[in-house]
């Protein structure tokens, strides 16, 4: 019976796109950024990707499935639509790419050398170049700060979130907390100090990594999962107090993200949440059944996308004083499903919404102006 489910869900989805590939209506202001024969895609929509008028993403020949894959890290103009070829690394996924991302002057991804997950941070400026021995999931240069997270365990359980290689062994089950340079590690907490504290099952293990406005606070998520449903729980460290702690966040926890120094957004399975870690008060942005990855606005807007339903579609819109603006509607081809599956990623930087948009051809960025109104 599930096996039929699956094939229905299947055919349904290819009829919608299939429909949608015929029937299709032009998004008004979208400009696409492709490559035939290749994937071309930001990552993950937590990042920063333009500086000066470049746009930094990945290219990859196929989908990174095998042990070793290698992409490209790329700049494209977008006044002049130039592509230039920068480096290449061998730390690669279809979720997350390199995690690709700008830090002031500085461009950070992720690689794998002689089998060891490393990041590499250059000045664009100066070409000066630091090679730091554990990959990482987010940076800070104002704080001096980086987070790490374990890439090694993240690919046995999840590979569209982890990289092919070894972590340095301090860091395996653990969130790590180093310098922006990666000279001194400040702290390590282990998957099992937080199974302990906060009673949670064995077996499972850390994704994600989000931090408060002045890196005070950072919350990642310890997931379990059986062969019927994912568990998620919120873990948040204070760096200060050296302590760890957690809430109940309703049905579900899915992309959180903190709104200043002690609020945080994200989707609990009715719909966006906004909870205030102090005071314990929650609201809803909306009320949806739709998951997606949202972005909280600097006017208070949020902007979000949405998975393929049923017959493929996706979204991409913002939810502004109480109504839903639709952005961008895109229905998803069949090769990208499962795993395999290309998210919209909606991110805003620099008045333009960037997202990786999925064809039949391969994966592509697109961008669309986008002012804020205050």
């Amino acid at each position: 019976m599930y096996n039929i489910k699956i094939k229905l869900i299947r055919i349904s989805r290819f009829l919608g796109w299939f429909i949608f590939s015929i029937f299709k209506r032009k998004t008004i202001g979208l400009r696409v950024h492709s490559k035939k024969g290749m994937h071309w895609f930001i990552g993950y929509y937590d990042v920063r990707s333009i500086r000066n008028n470049q746009l930094y993403f990945h290219e990859v020949s196929v989908m990174p499935k095998n042990d070793t894959q290698k992409c490209k890290i790329m700049s494209l103009n977008l006044k002049t639509n130039k592509v230039r070829e920068l480096y290449s690394s061998y730390a690669v996924n279809w979720q997350l790419g390199s995690r690709l991302q700008l830090y002031g002057d500085d461009l950070a991804f992720n690689d794998c050398v002689n089998g060891k997950l490393i990041h590499r941070v250059i000045n664009l400026n100066n070409k000066v170049e630091i090679f730091c021995d554990v990959p990482f999931w987010s940076k800070n240069i104002e704080m001096d700060f980086t987070f790490t997270i374990d890439f090694e365990r993240l690919w046995s359980e999840r590979r569209g979130y982890g990289y092919y290689g070894k972590m340095a062994s301090e860091l395996k089950d653990a969130i790590g907390i180093l310098d922006y340079n990666c000279k001194n590690t400040l702290s390590i907490i282990k998957l099992e100090r937080i199974q302990k504290e906060l009673r949670l099952p064995q077996g499972g293990y850390l994704n994600h990594i989000v931090m408060n406005d002045n890196c005070s606070l950072i919350l990642t998520t310890y997931n379990f999962e059986n062969k019927y449903k994912r568990f998620v729980q919120p873990v948040i460290y204070d760096l200060i107090a050296d302590k760890i702690y957690t809430f109940n966040p309703g049905a579900t926890f899915s992309h959180p993200a903190f709104i200043g120094t002690n609020k945080i957004g994200y989707f609990d399975g009715s719909g966006y949440v906004h909870f205030d870690l102090n005071t314990k008060n929650r609201f809803y942005y909306f009320k949806t059944k739709s998951d997606g990855h949202p972005t909280f606005l600097p006017n208070g807007n949020l902007i979000t996308d949405t998975y393929p339903n049923k017959y493929s579609k996706m979204e991409v819109y913002e939810f502004s004083s109480g109504k839903k603006i639709e952005h961008l509607k895109h229905f998803n081809p069949p090769p990208f499903h499962g795993d395999n599956r290309c998210d919209l990623h909606p991110r805003y930087e620099n008045e333009l919404l960037l997202m990786d948009l999925p064809f039949l051809g391969g994966r592509a960025i697109g961008s669309k102006k986008l002012v804020l109104q205050n």
